[in-house]
Order: structure tokens, then sequence, then C-alpha cells
């Protein structure tokens, strides 16, 4: 099954979300089984072109970025990228507000760390499942920590509205991480913003679940390579040419 087929099948899956939208579990995994057939290869790039974006030799110190994003397919439904961390560096916590999220891991090594609303009755999510503003806090329950590795390639990992809603993700000190992310509904910058938040109870990480968290501005240390799948292909054609990227081994996709 091509790509477009893939895509397609997403969107029929998906519809247009409203606030409130749910998504049942056949629903779900429908999803899931579909990511599992989408590969970066019927995108035109492979693992190994994907990992050499990220840690791209031409970047200098100063312009070096925490991820790499490529928009590999996007509507009003459904969005679908590929994205890396650069090795010893993390997205910063943060939530997804109103959307389901599904990440393949394609390679790499790191941690994925989530939180999940403490309360999840119906009308707490419909007055707290929203866009936070700076300084406003939330309590969650802290989910056990997902290391991804080589034995965790080509599995998928979900969140939804309140379950693992808030997370981040840390690269290896010594290589990166890179995901297929499907986000339903996409960010629209109106209902769905993406918000960063800090834990404010440190001190207590110890004890059991909840803790807190506060919304806080974006942090100064976290910047984003944000590009399209012609500019990616184009990218990596002018690392080859110019000798910045030379194929170790041949491509599996």
């Amino acid at each position: 099954m091509q790509r477009y087929q893939l895509i397609t099948k997403l969107d029929e899956i998906c519809k247009r979300p409203k606030e409130g939208f749910r998504l049942d579990e056949t629903e779900r995994e429908k999803i899931v089984d579909v990511l599992r057939k989408l590969d970066i290869g019927m995108f035109g790039l492979d693992v190994e072109e994907m990992h050499e974006l990220i840690v791209d030799p031409k970047q200098e110190p100063d312009e070096i970025t925490t991820i790499v994003r490529v928009s590999l397919s996007e509507s009003k439904c459904v969005s679908v990228i590929a994205f890396g961390v650069r090795p010893g560096h993390a997205i910063p916590l943060h939530n997804h507000a109103y959307m389901y999220g599904f990440m393949k891991h394609v390679f790499g090594k790191g941690t994925i760390k989530s939180y999940s609303f403490a309360e999840q009755n119906d009308s707490y999510i419909t007055t707290n499942n929203r866009n936070f503003s700076v300084g406003e806090q939330v309590k969650v329950e802290e989910q056990e920590v997902v290391q991804v590795d080589e034995t965790t390639v080509n599995e998928v990992f979900r969140f939804d509205p309140v379950i693992g809603n808030f997370h981040t993700i840390v690269a290896d000190k010594n290589e990166p991480v890179g995901f297929i992310d499907v986000l339903l509904p996409p960010y629209d910058n109106i209902f769905r913003k993406q918000v960063y938040w800090k834990v404010i109870e440190e001190s207590d990480l110890n004890c059991k679940s909840p803790v807190y968290l506060r919304a806080i501005e974006l942090p100064a240390d976290y910047t984003k390579y944000v590009i399209d799948l012609d500019t990616a292909l184009n990218r990596v054609k002018y690392m080859v040419k110019t000798g910045k990227f030379k194929r170790k081994m041949k491509a599996d996709n």
C-alpha cells in the first residue's frame, strides 16, 4: 500500500475533530495499523538520511537545533511528521490540548516521560483539557518512563487528550532518536496550542503521584529546525554533493 493510500485512510478514520472529540479503541487501533505500514522511505527519505539531517555536520555550534521536524503530510484533520532529537537534547515537557498522538519509533535511543491528568471524569476533562496560560498549574499522575532503543524500532506509542498528554522526549547523550508522528487534529494555534510545563514538586518526585505541573514560557534553549519534505530532500542532496554526508550502509527503505 502506497503512502497516498495510507494518508487517505488516516483522513477517512479521523474526519474533522472538534473540541471534546473522542476516538474509540477500534479507531485508535486502525490508526496504529496504518502507522505501522507507513514507512519513511515512502516519502523519499531513508533512516540514514533522516539521521544525518538531525546531526548535520554543516551546523555550526550557534546554529545547532534541539530537534529537526519534517512535515510529511498535513490536512485539516491530521498531520504526519518525521522528527528527531539531537544527541543529549530533549523536547521540553509539553501537552497537546484536545489531541491524540501516535509516535512510531524509527531509530536511535532515548526516553519518553509522560504524565496524565490526575482526574479523569468527563466534567474535569471538559473544563481542564484546554489551552493553559503561563503560570497556571495542573495536577497530574506520573506514567512509567519508556526507554526506546533498537528493540523498540517500529513500535507505536500513543497518547490521548487525557492519558500521557503531557510528555517529554530525551535523546541519548551519544545518538539521536527519531519518530514518525501522527497528530489529530493538528495544531491550529487557536484551540490547540503547544504549552510547555515544569514539574513544581521536584523535591517530591520520589513519592507516588499525583504531582503538579506549572505552565511556563518556551524554554530559551529549545530550538526547532522545521522544514517541508522538498526542503529535506534537497538538503540531503546538498549534503551528498558537498561531501557532508557519505552513506555508510545500503538503505533498508
